[in-house]
């Protein structure tokens, strides 16, 4: 664990990319926003929503905080594709998500998934290098290290 600034988790090479290839798709999205990570698997509560919504959220997520802060530990660029598939827990009159509305509406999206990330792919080129976050010697030694040789209860660490 390299404890590194999270303000700024996601590549902005990567999340540029993203952004051309959707509008040169004419995609509709928003290219920016504030997103609540939520333990999951599950959807939250109409008064989580509530609250979430109040403390200005825009995008509820299971699966947007422990990934970019980890890539960006080990200096691998990310970015995150949101497709939206629901308006949460129906708190603006909308029907209740269910799991199966959510891969439904995913299936019925993945040719448009597909074609962003085929266009994205096509224009990262083979001289992409992520930003260099964290010193390539402290990636190398956490890369190394055994978790069994690194404990939190003794004061070591990885690389020490």
């Amino acid at each position: 664990m390299q404890h590194i600034p999270a303000a700024d988790a996601y590549c902005q090479t990567l999340r540029g990319l993203m952004v051309d290839s959707l509008r040169e798709l004419a995609e509709p999205h928003q290219s920016t926003g504030v997103v609540a990570v939520i333990n999951g698997p599950r959807f939250s509560s109409p008064a989580e929503s509530a609250w979430l919504a109040s403390a200005g959220c825009e995008l509820i997520s299971m699966t947007q905080y422990t990934e970019p802060i980890l890539a960006a530990e080990l200096n691998l660029g990310f970015a995150t594709l949101c497709y939206i598939t629901d308006a949460d827990t129906g708190h603006d009159g909308s029907e209740p998500v269910t799991a199966q509305l959510v891969f439904e509406r995913l299936r019925a999206a993945q040719p448009r998934i597909s074609s962003v990330l085929s266009l994205l792919l096509s224009k990262l080129g083979a001289g992409y290098s992520p930003e260099q976050r964290v010193a390539p010697e402290a990636v190398a030694a956490v890369l190394d290290a055994s978790v069994l040789d690194a404990s939190v209860l003794d004061g070591t660490s990885c690389g020490s």
